[in-house]
């Protein structure tokens, strides 16, 4: 059976299914923008934009430029994710507005499209990736299509065409290899042994759509490709983590996706923490990342909330802060002391702090009683290893008329500082 039939076609109906507008471009040749459908996107989105500023918008995207792909492309997912990338005044006597060239909050403002056999230019020969995914415009993901006997897990293809037509993944947001059996998604210049699996078992809501029982592909183009998801990766889940002067580009795993979204939920349904379970390895800094993002947004109601990232060793906060640094998270906070904790949250919105669980522990211990540091209901405290320090025998040893018993400990000192803060 020919790969198309085996893995493409069903990967097309599934994105008919989800609502995407389709395109079979029989192997023509085309820009890596489709300008008509940017353009009308751009004025549905921004109908403030006069033409002349329509204009300008149109040349900024296309004209990013950059000493390689990766900056170039961390330059475009600054323009299409954040709200204070690219302001334009309507009039020159009216304040500067933002440009949006994606819609997050209304769905239905935008355009999706996936295309087939799309022919592009390269420096070598030409590159036709089986789909390309379009939103207004911008191609946002390349999958390649491959029948069963094909391995996935190294496809020469995906590396030809990046170097081959790299401004084809100027605008990439993800890199998926398919087979019906098995699906792969990635990023940009990254190894494909380090390419992700889609884990999850398959939704109801898929079931329902599919009408059968889904394939692996199936799960890995729902997850990333409905409309919503697929969106809420691109502004909340994509990151560029600096390591040793090299830029690395990431996604999360399905895990990491389902924990931070659970969270954000929970809190905004039940006004509750929780617990994320992590195995050694899994990615607990990078999760914490993702929802430090995701809870700083306009959109989630939380009024740019106070993050404070608590461990119980110093190597730890060191390591949390230097990774959070890493991807450039703005206003990072370390607190040397507990009265420095107590100044930075006085003024810490859009903050994020970083500090050790045991200075709660001293400050008790010195004053008898535990201070409040601060009443402030949006304070978000993500613990790490929260095992050793929020459960089990932590407190302190008090003498009573009956004998020994554990009283307080550091869970409870920390809940009588921040008794509003969600944990």
């Amino acid at each position: 059976m020919s790969e198309y039939l085996q893995s493409e076609l069903p990967a097309i109906e599934l994105f008919q299914k989800l609502k995407y507008d389709y395109f079979d471009a029989k192997g023509e040749m085309y820009e890596v923008v489709l300008e008509d459908r940017l353009t009308t996107s751009l004025k549905r989105i921004n109908p403030w934009l006069n033409e002349n500023n329509l204009q300008k918008v149109i040349r900024k995207i296309l004209a990013v430029s950059g000493s390689s792909l990766m900056e170039i492309n961390s330059e475009i997912h600054k323009l299409i994710t954040r709200a204070d990338a690219l302001s334009i005044k309507p009039t020159p006597e009216e304040k500067p507005r933002a440009v949006k060239f994606i819609d997050y909050e209304n769905l239905d403002n935008n355009e999706f499209l996936v295309v087939n056999q799309m022919k592009f230019k390269g420096e070598r020969a030409n590159s036709i990736p089986d789909l390309v995914v379009f939103v207004n415009g911008l191609p946002l993901a390349v999958i390649e299509a491959k029948n069963q006997t094909v391995d996935i897990s190294d496809i020469p293809d995906l590396d030809y065409y990046q170097a081959n037509s790299p401004k084809l993944f100027h605008y990439n947001q993800i890199i998926g290899a398919i087979n019906r059996i098995s699906g792969l998604y990635g990023t940009i210049e990254a190894s494909m042994k380090f390419y992700s699996k889609y884990n999850e078992k398959a939704s109801s809501e898929l079931i329902e759509l599919l009408e059968n029982e889904p394939t692996p592909q199936d799960i890995l183009i729902y997850n990333l490709f409905e409309k919503r998801k697929f969106l809420d990766i691109i502004k909340y889940f994509v990151i560029f983590e600096v390591d040793e002067g090299r830029t690395i580009k990431k996604l999360p795993r399905y895990q990491q996706l389902r924990a931070v979204n659970k969270i954000v939920d929970r809190l905004i349904t039940h006004n509750r923490g929780g617990v994320v379970w992590h195995t050694q390895g899994s990615g607990k800094s990078i999760t914490m990342i993702y929802l430090a993002t995701k809870l700083r947004a306009a959109t989630s109601g939380f009024d740019n909330p106070t993050i404070l990232v608590l461990t119980d060793r110093t190597d730890l906060d060191n390591q949390i802060r230097s990774t959070f640094n890493r991807v450039g998270f703005s206003n990072i906070n370390q607190a040397n002391s507990i009265s420095h904790l107590k100044t930075l949250l006085k003024d810490s919105y859009g903050k994020t702090l970083t500090s050790t669980i045991q200075k709660f522990q001293e400050r008790a211990e010195e004053k008898k009683e535990v201070e409040v540091l601060s009443d402030k209901e949006n304070i978000f405290v993500l613990i790490d290893e929260a095992h050793r320090s929020q459960y089990g025998f932590t407190g302190r040893v008090v003498e009573t008329e009956e004998g020994s018993e554990i009283r307080d400990g550091n869970a409870k000192y920390l809940r009588d500082a921040l008794p509003n803060a969600s944990y």
